[in-house]
């Protein structure tokens, strides 16, 4: 891998004491490294494979959006997709399609900006909206509130981006945290263009909104006019079909949805929002460009992704969310029963495994060595994404490894692990 800078083609991905965990193949739950270990992958590309490795059905239908190359060209195929989607989330009107989170992000915030004339986004501690100079990096400080700290430990912070852009293009406040939103807006409304969250914040150690609190939100962007984003590229198919919304009383102006969207072989996203926000470019008062978005490969895949999720069987949501339960309720048994020194958080659709007390990056770094060891690959640093098509001998087996990999660390909680990642055949 001396190619590739520093073995990868994802910052987040860096390997760090994992220089080995390069993989050859994967069938079914499973991936093969090519020094022969046999991983039980809950990584899921990040969250974004939806079904097992090797599923037939997925392939031949992303396959066969490969038989025309039109780039963005528009298309009977992705404007059916856009129906599809738009069912789902039947309080949006339109759709436009990017190939990627950072993408669909920037395309929002651009709407909101040329919607209220202002440019301000109210942004929460620890939310992920993708690579934008403006929005990596950044963390709460009384000191600066309500605009970010650049922090010297802040592991998103970038160099190479332009001065000041996170501070002058940004507040930023503590995730359910009602004295921190009332402040924003009671000192600095007016100039708030948007508020970016993630509903359901998965990135942010899969920490529930308190109750009420999408509400405020809700009131004061209707009271000050600022647009409402929800990110839901990660829960917009994992917290289920119709997303974190569907559960919720409360509707955004604007979702942004990915990763899964088009099963996790096809880089896609999407923006859908009202007719009136988007027709800022249809009206190419706001650009919106890209040479494959919305093209007959993310059009085949993110329709057939849909398809196969909704039709009930081995590759339905029911399936992935059944196979997240177990999981969870496996774990969270035996947490309990034992007295492990972990607690996990989550849905079942994504959930993190993490150190008990305060979790700090030595102590999560230890546990994530303990699964590797164990055989399982979780996201960075100790997310957990299941997929639909799990068998019940791949789960009990799953299950057995991850408790096993915090048990083993549990009885080594307060030491430093034996180092390297060899995981049992």
């Amino acid at each position: 891998m001396n190619r590739l800078a520093g073995g990868v083609n994802y910052n987040f991905r860096m390997p760090g004491h994992e220089p080995h965990l390069v993989i050859a193949g994967g069938i079914g739950t499973w991936l093969t490294t090519v020094d022969g270990r046999r991983m039980f992958d809950l990584f899921s590309a990040f969250g974004a494979r939806a079904f097992p490795h090797g599923c037939r059905p997925y392939e031949r239908a992303v396959a066969a959006g490969t038989k025309v190359v039109s780039g963005s060209l528009p298309s009977a195929a992705i404007e059916h997709t856009a129906a599809t989607v738009l069912q789902l989330f039947p309080q949006h009107s339109a759709a436009r399609f990017c190939t990627s989170g950072t993408e669909a992000a920037q395309l929002a915030i651009r709407l909101a900006r040329a919607a209220t004339g202002r440019t301000r986004v109210l942004r929460f501690a620890e939310h992920y909206h993708g690579h934008l100079d403006a929005l990596l990096g950044g963390g709460y400080s009384p000191q600066t509130f309500p605009e970010p700290a650049v922090l010297p430990d802040d592991p998103r912070a970038t160099e190479g981006s332009a001065p000041h852009q996170v501070e002058t293009q940004n507040y930023l406040a503590r995730w359910n945290n009602l004295d921190d939103l009332e402040a924003v807006f009671r000192g600095y409304g007016d100039s708030v263009a948007a508020v970016l969250l993630e509903p359901y914040p998965i990135n942010a150690g899969a920490v529930a909104p308190a109750p009420g609190f999408l509400e405020l939100v809700r009131q004061q962007c209707d009271r000050h006019h600022a647009v409402l984003i929800f990110d839901e590229i990660i829960t917009g198919f994992r917290a289920g079909l119709g997303g974190w919304q569907a559960t919720s009383s409360v509707t955004p102006d604007i979702t942004l949805l990915g990763k899964m969207l088009g099963g996790g072989a096809v880089p896609v996203s999407a923006v859908l929002a009202s007719d009136n926000l988007l027709q800022l470019c249809a009206d190419h008062r706001v650009v919106h460009g890209g040479t494959l978005n919305g093209s007959p490969l993310a059009a085949a895949a993110v329709t057939h992704t849909i398809d196969l999720l909704q039709t009930p069987g081995a590759l339905s949501m029911q399936s992935l969310q059944r196979a997240g339960q177990f999981l969870l309720t496996a774990v969270s048994d035996h947490v309990g029963q034992e007295g492990l020194s972990v607690s996990v958080t989550g849905l079942p659709g994504g959930f993190w495994i993490k150190p008990s007390g305060r979790a700090t990056a030595s102590t999560t770094a230890a546990l994530r060595r303990h699964f590797l060891d164990a055989g399982v690959l979780p996201a960075m640093p100790t997310r957990f994404y299941p997929t639909a098509g799990v068998t019940k001998a791949d789960l009990d087996e799953g299950a057995e490894r991850i408790i096993s990999a915090i048990r083993s660390y549990s009885q080594h909680a307060h030491a430093d692990p034996p180092g390297g990642s060899h995981a049992r055949a």
